[in-house]
């Protein structure tokens, strides 16, 4: 089970249709484990400026916890 996650962005690209964050997030466990991963959000928007698509990838990152 999940006790916090922490996202550290890196990098936005951004335009009045969409948006690309590139991240790090931190999980940190219940059970005092922490696990670390890169991630990309893409963010898509309608007319409206409502999202219309959300799409999450994340890559476990490899080295120490920290």
């Amino acid at each position: 089970m999940i006790a916090a996650i922490d996202y550290q962005v890196h990098e936005t690209v951004a335009n009045e249709a969409s948006a690309v964050l590139v991240m790090s997030a931190r999980v940190d466990r219940l059970d005092g484990s922490v696990d670390r991963f890169e991630a990309m959000l893409l963010l898509k928007f309608d007319a409206s400026g409502r999202v219309e698509l959300w799409q999450e990838v994340y890559v476990k990152a490899e080295g120490p916890a920290g």
